[in-house]
């Protein structure tokens, strides 16, 4: 929360550039990790959208929150969207939790 609002009175330019700073990020680990993402000219600094070749399991968004990882299934798509407070090291935990499915 203190980091949220100290980056909050830099101004929304820096909370655009952090978040936007994870999607790429996310979207790297994605593609490392075998999923679909967005080309870099289509990706947007505010949520992804990351599927796979296979459907996703359907057990996957309550294991996600089973392990307090809360992002939106979108049709064959999961949807994420990240946070002023989150970090790469967020990332990776999701992606740990992915592998795992």
């Amino acid at each position: 929360a203190i980091s949220a609002m100290t980056k909050l009175k830099k101004g929304v330019h820096d909370i655009y550039q952090t978040v936007n700073h994870l999607i790429y990020y996310t979207a790297e680990k994605a593609i490392n990790a075998g999923w679909i993402g967005p080309a870099k000219e289509q990706r947007i600094g505010l949520f992804i959208g990351i599927t796979q070749h296979e459907p996703i399991p359907p057990n996957a968004i309550s294991t996600l929150r089973s392990e307090s990882i809360y992002i939106s299934p979108l049709g064959a798509k999961l949807q994420i969207s990240p946070h002023v407070f989150n970090t790469t090291a967020n990332v990776d935990r999701l992606f740990h939790v992915l592998e795992n499915l």
